[in-house]
């Protein structure tokens, strides 16, 4: 299963952002669904990795002490998961939590830009609004899109 996800995560999430895009714009044709669901799958994928791979490295540099103490204590999986795994993956898990929504947040201004010939797709929120002054290349613009 790790050399698997191993190969699916090298794949980069732009690669295949018009595929999805287009599947999505296509099943909801005249609502602004489509974009948003496409959006929070790629935004997703390319969080869920970084966090996936990071629980792994913690469970992997568990002690082997502690891990024996957890079998001779007869910790249930949930024991286990609860009073082991979880608290030794905390600081990762937070960490890299972190880097995967700033991650995420530049991704999104990649979104924001999907074109095809006859068209432009934008999903509403706060990037299209702070999209409009870097079109216009003003600052005053860029107040009156906070009025």
């Amino acid at each position: 299963m790790l050399p698997l996800l191993d190969i699916l995560q090298s794949i980069p999430v732009l690669s295949f952002l018009p595929g999805v895009m287009l599947a999505m714009v296509s099943l909801f044709p005249r609502r602004q669904l489509g974009l948003e669901l496409g959006s929070v799958l790629l935004i997703f994928t390319g969080q869920a990795w970084n966090i996936a791979f990071s629980f792994y490295a913690s469970l992997k540099a568990i002690p082997r002490e502690l891990d024996e103490a957890a079998r001779l204590y007869r910790f249930s999986l949930w024991q286990r998961f609860v009073e082991l795994e979880l608290p030794y993956g905390a600081i990762g898990l937070v960490w890299n939590s972190m880097m995967s929504v700033a991650g995420g947040l530049v991704f999104s201004d990649g979104l924001r830009n999907v074109r095809t010939r006859r068209s432009r797709f934008s999903p509403a929120g706060l990037g299209s609004y702070l999209q409009v002054p870097q079109e216009l290349a003003t600052c005053t613009a860029f107040y009156g899109a906070w009025r």
